[in-house]
């Protein structure tokens, strides 16, 4: 497994790269931990000013990945769901599996990512300086992420811009192939490492381009579709409409009205019904009760017992005895 890099304070971007030095074209600077050993899979440059990292573990306790201190433009596919992402102080954002948070940093720009301690974690990020966008003829897509994106997760006065949405198959197919290369010689390995690099460059730019301006952030539509997946991966969470709203940058009411118009129903009636079909799944499977209702999200045993016997017509200790999960007739 690749080492780390050292973080060094006095030497972190204030003094001259030197020549060993190339991840801070792209990349931030991480202490050598356990925790940090534990989850980063592979990190290399593949190319000059292209660097591709991936995570892929479970650390003790929370990491933290702080901003690269460089201009770059990132792909980050995210295979697993718990991370919070905040740039510049803005609104947080909870990536789920099976998104993309496409960003173009300025050399400013502060953003940090947590990773929080007991979860899996994994994710694909490759990264291009500007020189190494400019060598591929790739500069439009700074300029696409702007126009086709209606909302940037970071403050607009910083010259930074990011966004998240759903990932199209063929890059979560590109990610999910690039974390187990198969190539075993390490000229192999970074050939096609480079040659992946450039597809997902590829798959992004049709991303952008086949999409309607300001239709990838900006259609509440879309963004309740968002919300009901990240209930659907997070729902042992305490989720409202309203810490929901402020993830997807738009208002609480417009967000509910979206949601009832495309889910059928409101943000909290939603989180119950996923909560209860979990339960009741993992009850059919001989879970004890008491366990059942904390790791779906109730606090209360009583209250979650008055809900599933509401919700399928017996109590949670009845199912739970039952051959299949289901109730005979």
């Amino acid at each position: 497994m690749p080492q780390p890099i050292m973080h060094d304070a006095s030497s972190r971007y204030g003094s001259p790269r030197r020549a060993h030095e190339w991840w801070r074209d792209t990349l931030p600077t991480v202490p050598v931990t356990r925790d940090w050993n534990a989850v980063i899979a592979c990190l290399e440059q593949v190319d000059r000013g292209v660097s591709l990292a991936v995570l892929d573990g479970t650390p003790r306790n929370a990491v933290h990945l702080p901003a690269p201190g460089a201009a770059v433009f990132g792909i980050q596919v995210w295979l697993t769901a718990g991370a919070e992402v905040q740039v510049d102080r803005a609104s947080v954002c909870l990536p789920v599996a099976g998104d993309v948070l496409l960003f173009n940093y300025a050399a400013g720009t502060a953003s940090r990512t947590r990773i929080p301690g007991g979860r899996p974690v994994s994710l694909v990020d490759i990264r291009f300086s500007e020189s190494a966008l400019a060598r591929h003829g790739a500069q439009a897509l700074c300029e696409m992420l702007r126009d086709r994106c209606a909302a940037s997760l970071s403050r607009p006065d910083n010259g930074a811009f990011v966004a998240c949405m759903p990932a199209p198959p063929a890059l979560m197919a590109l990610a999910r192939t690039m974390a187990a290369c198969p190539q075993n010689s390490q000229l192999a390995r970074r050939l096609w490492w480079q040659a992946r690099a450039l597809e997902t460059l590829s798959v992004t730019a049709e991303l952008l381009n086949g999409a309607a301006p300001q239709a990838v952030m900006g259609d509440a539509h879309q963004a309740a579709l968002r919300a009901e997946r990240v209930l659907l991966q997070r729902f042992s969470e305490d989720w409202t409409a309203e810490r929901l709203a402020r993830m997807l940058h738009m208002s609480e009411k417009r967000l509910q009205h979206a949601f009832r118009e495309i889910v059928g129903m409101t943000v909290s009636a939603r989180l119950r019904a996923i909560r209860l079909d979990a339960a009741a799944t993992m009850l059919a499977d001989g879970r004890r009760v008491t366990d059942v209702a904390a790791d779906v999200g109730y606090a209360s045993l009583s209250h979650f017992s008055q809900s599933f016997r509401a919700q399928f017509g017996r109590s949670p200790q009845q199912w739970r005895g039952t051959d299949s999960g289901v109730p005979a007739a």
